[in-house]
């Protein structure tokens, strides 16, 4: 998970002490009406399912092109920005089923046809040129995300084994956690956060430790590390969520005010009856790749 920027970024930490922490506090969004901005994300998840002493493994490869468009400016510096997603491509294979690939930009209807996903991914589908109307604050945060009433009705429809609801869609489009260090913080200083999420397995608690590992009046380089705990006893469940962690890095691009790159590394395990288990790893990548 240490993504050629980054470690760009880290080779930096040879400059003076005193200048990285001036320019700390300027990891900032600096939002413009009209600014527009291009990121591209990519997801590989892998599911390796035991029972019964045997072992398959199912995999599923999600990709979004992501158009920002900020439509207004507020007085703190947040900003009111329509998110578009230009594209969906999907790829399910492993188990018993027949290995799956969708494109949202594919020529041919049954190429792009939500229907030919798995239950489970079938809301994935329907993202395709979606906007999601939102606030972000200046450090990053997501403050609010808007559904888009397609997405909501394809959520209703969709059958008991969809794993994406709108809690799990909203996901897809907030910080996860990623936001820039408070004012004045300095190199080598850590902050932390702790948040429940709404997971397809049920409520897990989400505790945060970012740590500003570089900044410069180029860029500034932050680092996560995440635990991850089931908020709640799981009584009666049929799966239960045993723990995870994740681990990440972010790129913000200081001269430009605006982020670069995201890299993250995900771990879980979940459990049920008898020797059943799921060991789930997950690797994302976001790019910004153009206006």
């Amino acid at each position: 998970m240490r993504s050629p920027l980054a470690l760009a970024a880290l080779a930096l930490l040879g400059s003076s002490f005193g200048l990285q922490t001036a320019h700390a506090a300027e990891a900032r969004w600096d939002f413009k009406a009209g600014d527009t901005h291009t990121f591209a994300f990519t997801q590989s998840t892998t599911a390796s399912i035991t029972q019964l002493g045997q072992t398959s493994e199912v995999k599923n490869d999600l990709g979004i092109v992501l158009k920002w468009e900020v439509k207004s400016v507020n007085d703190d510096g947040s900003a009111v920005v329509d998110r578009t997603v230009r594209r969906v491509t999907v790829k399910a294979t492993g188990g018993d089923a027949e290995a799956v690939t969708f494109d949202s930009a594919a020529e041919g209807d049954e190429a792009r046809d939500p229907a030919t996903l798995p239950e489970r991914l079938r809301v994935l589908g329907s993202l395709a040129g979606q906007t999601f109307a939102g606030t972000i604050a200046a450090d990053g945060e997501v403050k609010s995300v808007e559904m888009p009433a397609k997405v909501t009705r394809a959520i209703a429809a969709a059958g008991p084994g969809n794993q994406f609801k709108e809690e799990q869609v909203k996901l897809l489009f907030t910080d996860r956690g990623y936001t820039l260090p408070p004012t004045g913080t300095a190199v080598g200083e850590s902050w932390s956060a702790e948040e429940t999420l709404e997971l397809a397995f049920g409520k897990v608690t989400d505790a945060r430790t970012l740590t500003l590992k570089n900044a410069d009046d180029k860029a500034a380089v932050i680092t996560l590390a995440s635990t991850l705990k089931p908020a709640s006893e799981q009584e009666g469940a049929p799966m239960k969520f045993d723990g995870g962690t994740q681990t990440g890095t972010v790129v913000f691009d200081v001269a430009n005010a605006r982020l670069a790159a995201v890299d993250s590394n995900q771990k879980a395990t979940l459990s049920g009856p008898g020797d059943f288990k799921v060991d789930l790893t997950s690797a994302s990548k976001l790019r910004r790749v153009g206006d």
